[in-house]
């Protein structure tokens, strides 16, 4: 189990679908959220209750117990979390430069949108005014040659 950056060992009591029950020589406080990795399983919770060296935890997504509770233990476990490399569930964090990188995204989706349709709409007069200009001339030509 991690609970900031440090690394505690524990041991899984009981496990649901949103949730665990760990015993732990030093629990951490209620609302305190911690990572508990077991083989390559990294559930993300939080403590809702703690009491003497128990603890129980609402995961943050819902959890497979099959595959959990089938996971290798000990050694084993850590072997395999070791030869595929570090787990990191953690999301990309909303930093205000990559809200503003996205913001500046957006503007120019919306840009040249608007410079598209202003285009699309400048075409359509420019046809509408050659032709009706060719209309009228072609039409003074075709009445000149019906005529003679």
């Amino acid at each position: 189990m991690r609970v900031g950056s440090a690394w505690n060992d524990v041991s899984i009591v009981d496990i649901s679908s949103r949730g665990l029950a760990l015993h732990t020589a030093d629990p951490p406080p209620r609302g305190s959220y911690l990572e508990v990795r077991r083989g390559r399983h990294v559930i993300v919770a939080r403590v809702v209750w703690a009491q003497q060296q128990k603890l129980g935890l609402l995961s943050q997504d819902p959890l497979a117990i099959d595959a959990i509770i089938s996971e290798p233990d000990g050694a084993k476990a850590r072997a395999v979390a070791d030869s595929n490399g570090p787990v990191e569930r953690r999301r990309i964090a909303r930093t205000p430069e990559r809200a503003h990188q996205r913001s500046r995204h957006r503007a120019r989706v919306i840009q040249y949108a608007v410079l598209s349709l202003f285009g699309a709409g400048a075409a359509m007069f420019a046809f509408e005014v050659v032709h009706s200009a060719l209309s009228t001339s072609l039409a003074k030509v075709e009445i000149a040659l019906a005529s003679s």
